[in-house]
C-alpha cells in the first residue's frame, strides 16, 4: 500500500490542546510514487514531439511564451521558453532562473499557476503551465477602472491566500503586480485568479539578515528595495497595498512620469487618501490599504495578518461544506488507504494532465474550507475538525485520522498538500476513464513498443527523488501478470480498473444503505 506506512509515522494526541498531531518518519518517499516526483525537469531533443506548437501570446527579456496543445491529451497549455545563451551570460540570472525552477517545485497551492512539466533540450529551458485564458488583471482594471469592494476583496483574498502559502514556505514573490495576476476564464462573473512568475521570487533565509537585490516593477517595490536596505516578506504587504489602492479607486498612489520620479516618491512622498472615492471606500478597506502601505517595513503587518482584517473577514464569506460534501470526502480519503502505491502513483501522474476545472472548483472550495489556517496545507487536526461531524469524536476515531494522513501524505512531509488531496478526492470513474488512461499508458511508453519497462517507470516517476528498488520489484509483481518483465496495457488497464470497482462497490453499497434506510422510513410511517 501507499504512503508512509513503512516510516511507523503515528499520531499523538497532546495533553495543552486536546488536538491531534501527525508525524510521519523515515524515508519512505523512497517508498511512494508522489506528486512531487513529476514535477521536474526532463531531457527532451525537441519539445515538438509532445506538443504542438500555437500562437505567441507573451515575449520577454529572454524568450517568449507560448501557446501550446499537448499532443496526447490535446489540452492547450502555455510554454515558456527561456534561451540557455541569454541567461548564462550572467550570473544574477542564472541564480534567479534556479531559484524560479526550485520555487515551481517545490510550490502546490490552487491559487498558484500550476506547472504540468518542464523541459530542456541544448538551447532552451521550457516551463510548461495551465493556460490562463482569463487575462490579467491589469487588462481588467484597463477595461473597468474601478472595482466594487466585493469584488476587490475576493481577488485581494484569493492571492493573499497564495501569498501567505509562499511565505510559510520561507519564499517572497518580490514582483506581485496586476501583470503576473491572472483570470481563470474570460467570464466577468468568475473572479478566480492565480498568481504568476516565479522570476523574482527569492528563498528568504532569516540567518543572512534579508534580501538586498533591487527587484521587482517601480510602481509596485516597496520603499526598503528603492532604499537599498534588508528587506524580507513584507515587500510583498506594500504590492498588495497598491494593487488594492489600484483596484479600489482606478488610480495607483504613485504618477511619476519616470522610474526615477516613482522612485523618489515611493521613497519619501505620503500616499494620499484625500480623493473624494475613498469617501466612498468603507474605513475597513481604507485601514486594510493604509496597513499594507505602512512605510516602515518593522510595523507593516503580515499577510497572515492581513487574511484575518476585519475588511478581509466581514467582506469574505467562507464556504460553508454540508454533511453530504463531507460525507463524500471522508469516504473518498478513507478509501485512498486500498491502491497500492502503483495505482495511487498513477493517479497522481493523470492529474498533470487532467483538466477538469468544474469539479476542481468543487474540490478548491472544500479544500479551502478545511484549510483553517489559510497555510494552503490540511493537517491531521485540521482533516479530523472539518470530518468529525460525519467521523464521530476524535477518541473513537484516532486511528482513522492516522491512517488518513499516512494513506495521503505521499510525499511524507506531515500534511496534506493541494495535490495529494485532489488525487485523493477526484471523482475516480471520472479520472480512470480509458480515454485518460490510454493517455497515461503512452505517455511513460517512451519507446511505444506497447509495454511499460522498470526504466520507463523510473523515467516518469523518478525526476526529482530516486526510489528504493524494491518498489519497482513491489510494483512488478502486482502489475505484470504474465511474468515477462513487462507491463502491458492490459495489465495496466487491470491494475487501474479495480480503483474503479471499488468506488462502484462502495456505491452500491450506498445506495443500497439508503433504500433501506427510506423503507423502514416508509415501514415506521405506515405503522
Amino acid at each position: 500500500m501507499g504512503g508512509c506506512t513503512s516510516t511507523k509515522a503515528k499520531v499523538v494526541k497532546p495533553s495543552q490542546n486536546g488536538g491531534l498531531v501527525y508525524t510521519p518518519r523515515g524515508t519512505s518517499i523512497m517508498y511512494n510514487l508522489a506528486m512531487r516526483d513529476i514535477k521536474g525537469f526532463r531531457k527532451s531533443d525537441t519539445v515538438e514531439l509532445h506538443y504542438e506548437i500555437k500562437e505567441t501570446i507573451g515575449r520577454g527579456s529572454f524568450g517568449e511564451v507560448l501557446k501550446a496543445v499537448h499532443i496526447p491529451s490535446g489540452d492547450i497549455r502555455a510554454i515558456k521558453i527561456i534561451e540557455k545563451k541569454k541567461i548564462h551570460k550572467h550570473d544574477i540570472l542564472v541564480r534567479l532562473l534556479l531559484q524560479e525552477f526550485q520555487v515551481l517545485q517545490e510550490t502546490d497551492h490552487p491559487h498558484l499557476m500550476r506547472i504540468h512539466e518542464m523541459m530542456e533540450d541544448e538551447k532552451h529551458y521550457y516551463i510548461i503551465s495551465e493556460l490562463l485564458e482569463g487575462g490579467e488583471l491589469y487588462d481588467r482594471i484597463l477595461k473597468i477602472k474601478r472595482f466594487c469592494e466585493r469584488d476587490a476583496a475576493i481577488i485581494i483574498h484569493q492571492v493573499l491566500l497564495g501569498l501567505n502559502y509562499m511565505h510559510k514556505k520561507n519564499i517572497v514573490h518580490r514582483d506581485i503586480k496586476p501583470e503576473n495576476i491572472l483570470f481563470e476564464t474570460l467570464d466577468n462573473k468568475n473572479l478566480n485568479i492565480k498568481i504568476t512568475d516565479f522570476g523574482f521570487a527569492q528563498f528568504y533565509e532569516p540567518e543572512k539578515g534579508g534580501m538586498t537585490d533591487t527587484l521587482g516593477s517601480p510602481l509596485y517595490m516597496a520603499p526598503e528595495i528603492i532604499k537599498k536596505v534588508k528587506y524580507d516578506f513584507k515587500v510583498d504587504v506594500w504590492s498588495m497595498g497598491v494593487i488594492t489602492y489600484i483596484l479600489l479607486t482606478g488610480k495607483p498612489p504613485f504618477n511619476g512620469k519616470s522610474k526615477d520620479e516613482i522612485f523618489l516618491q515611493v521613497a519619501t512622498k505620503a500616499v494620499s487618501f484625500s480623493d473624494v472615492i475613498w469617501g466612498k471606500v468603507s474605513s475597513e478597506a481604507l485601514q486594510f490599504v493604509k496597513k499594507c502601505l505602512t512605510r516602515d517595513q518593522r510595523y507593516r503587518p503580515s499577510i497572515e495578518e492581513l487574511l484575518e482584517s476585519d475588511w478581509i473577514k466581514n467582506t469574505i464569506d467562507r464556504p460553508v461544506l454540508t454533511n453530504d460534501q463531507l460525507l463524500d470526502i471522508s469516504n473518498n480519503l478513507q478509501k485512498f488507504r486500498r491502491y497500492s502505491s502503483f495505482q495511487s502513483g498513477i493517479m497522481a501522474y493523470i492529474m498533470q494532465f487532467h483538466e477538469e476545472y468544474g469539479e476542481y472548483d468543487e474540490l478548491r472550495r472544500i479544500f479551502l474550507a478545511l484549510d483553517k489556517t489559510n497555510d494552503g496545507k490540511l493537517t491531521i487536526e485540521e482533516i479530523h475538525e472539518g470530518l468529525q461531524q460525519v467521523l464521530g469524536k476524535v477518541k473513537h476515531k484516532a486511528r482513522e485520522f492516522e491512517q488518513i494522513m499516512v494513506d495521503l501524505d505521499k510525499d511524507c512531509n506531515g500534511v496534506i498538500d493541494y495535490s495529494e488531496f485532489l488525487t485523493a478526492a477526484v471523482n475516480k470513474r471520472r479520472l480512470l476513464q480509458e480515454d485518460n488512461l490510454q493517455i497515461a499508458f503512452q505517455m511513460i511508453d517512451s519507446d511505444k513498443n506497447g509495454q511499460l519497462s522498470i526504466q520507463e517507470l523510473k523515467d516518469a516517476f523518478e525526476i526529482q527523488n530516486k526510489k528504493d528498488e524494491k518498489l519497482w520489484k513491489q510494483i512488478m509483481n502486482e502489475v505484470d501478470k504474465n511474468k515477462d518483465g513487462s507491463i502491458s496495457y492490459e495489465e495496466f488497464t487491470d491494475v487501474m480498473n479495480k480503483v474503479v470497482e471499488i468506488n462502484y462497490r462502495d456505491l452500491a453499497k450506498t445506495v443500497q444503505k439508503k433504500l433501506q434506510q427510506q423503507i423502514n422510513l416508509s415501514l415506521q410511517q405506515g405503522l
